[in-house]
Order: structure tokens, then C-alpha cells, then sequence
């Protein structure tokens, strides 16, 4: 698509991150597209995955965009996620740019050459930091019951029977457990105030995929629904 709006009518890259960002308030995505592109309107650079500065207070913010080409942007991103950056930050980043850009080329602003200088990411690697069997076997030895809360052993057992994270385990409480449908509500992982999901107590798995197994169901540890539920009722 090739660049239609009269000149006095595109306006400035900062400019057209504002309309970008009003354009996505509602969708779930624009908390992080804030921040890769818009960031503290002091210019600071903060948090961990904000290695540079932010697309709109750069020094192509007050830039006509139009006049700003795909190799200065593609500059831009690679100042903003250097190397040695998290590639999942690195990804999540781009798909910012990527989605500006589209939005941009859709408002005529500019073409979609721009696109084509964008550089390519790799997909984050695959994490293999699970414990083994004897590892958790040896771990729980350690866990002494009579110095944990009730509370803190409800949330041990859980840890252990449903694969949840750690994130999600300190907010546990027991009204989390549901005991008629077996499920365990937590809150975890997700921008602003986390993302709930229900964790399945019913089976050995709990429902979850590889990656949120239980930590005991392969380890020699009941998973047992009525040992979640006489910690949640010790608790109460």
C-alpha cells in the first residue's frame, strides 16, 4: 500500500503512537505496546525489558512519519532490545513495532516498505529447569509440617499435587479450592492484577499441560484431592 495522505495531514511518529495506543485501549496488548513505544512521558528509560529509550521520545518522535524510513526504524528497535536481551522481550517487542507499522501503512501515512526492514527474532529457547524425582523426593524431606501455618501447608500441598506456580501459589487462600467441581482458582502470570485460570485437583495431572504438571504426581506424592481439602478446611 503505498502512501496517500496529503503531507499536512500525517503527522508526527509521536503523534501517531497517541492515535495507535487509543486505537488498542481496549485490547488486552496495549499496557505493552505502551510501553515499547510510548514509555514515561518524562522520556526515562525504566523496568528490566526497557534496555532504550521508548518510540516516541526518540529522536524520530517529532519526526513527520513519512520521512522516517524502514532502516530507521529497524535502528530504532535494535537500540531499544540490544543484544543479550530475553528473546521473548525481543519478540514481544517487534510484534509492537510490527502492529504500529501496519496501522500506519492502513492510514496511509506511509508504505509498506517500511516492513521489510524489520529485523527478524528468535523464539524464546526451551526452558528445561524441572526437578527431577529424587530432587523433590529429598526437597520435602526437608519441609518440616510443624513449623508451616495451616495455611502454609495448604499451599505446600497444592504446590506439590497441582503443578501451580509460585506466583500463584503465595495468593492461594483456602476459598481458591471450589469442592464441588474439584478446581483450584489462581491468579498469576498477566498484566495488571494477573490472569485467573482454574487448576483441575481431580486427577494425578490436574488437568494442566506439560509444563504445569504436578510437581509430586511423578515423584512418588498422593495427589490426592482430600489431602488438598483437609489443608484448605485446617486453614479456613
Amino acid at each position: 500500500m503505498a502512501l496517500t495522505q496529503p503531507k499536512s495531514k500525517i503527522p508526527t511518529v509521536a503523534q501517531a503512537v497517541e492515535r495507535f495506543l487509543i486505537k488498542c485501549r481496549t485490547q488486552k496488548c496495549v499496557k505493552e505496546h505502551r510501553s515499547v513505544l510510548q514509555g514515561p512521558r518524562t522520556g526515562r528509560v525504566v523496568g528490566k525489558r526497557a534496555r532504550g529509550t521508548a518510540l516516541a521520545n526518540s529522536a524520530l518522535g517529532p519526526l513527520r512519519f513519512d520521512r522516517v524510513s524502514g532502516d530507521d526504524f529497524a535502528a530504532w528497535f535494535m537500540d531499544r532490545h540490544p543484544e543479550g536481551m530475553a528473546a521473548s522481550s525481543v519478540k514481544r517487542g517487534r510484534s509492537s513495532l510490527r502492529q504500529f507499522l501496519l496501522y500506519a501503512i492502513a492510514s496511509g501515512w506511509t508504505d509498506d516498505a517500511v516492513l521489510a526492514a524489520l529485523p527478524s527474532v528468535s523464539a524464546s529457547p526451551d526452558r528445561n529447569e524441572w526437578l527431577r524425582p529424587e530432587q523433590v523426593q529429598a526437597f520435602n524431606a526437608l519441609v518440616a509440617e510443624s513449623n508451616l501455618t495451616a495455611a502454609q501447608q495448604f499451599m505446600w500441598s497444592c504446590l506439590l499435587n497441582t503443578g501451580v506456580r509460585t506466583d500463584e501459589l503465595v495468593g492461594l487462600k483456602p476459598e481458591s479450592l471450589n469442592t464441588l467441581d474439584r478446581t483450584l482458582m489462581v491468579v498469576g502470570k498477566g498484566r495488571g492484577d494477573g490472569k485467573a485460570r482454574r487448576v483441575d485437583c481431580s486427577n494425578g495431572e490436574g488437568g494442566a499441560p506439560r509444563k504445569q504438571r504436578p510437581h509430586g504426581s511423578a515423584n512418588g506424592f498422593s495427589s490426592s484431592f482430600r489431602i488438598i481439602a483437609l489443608r484448605a478446611r485446617l486453614a479456613a
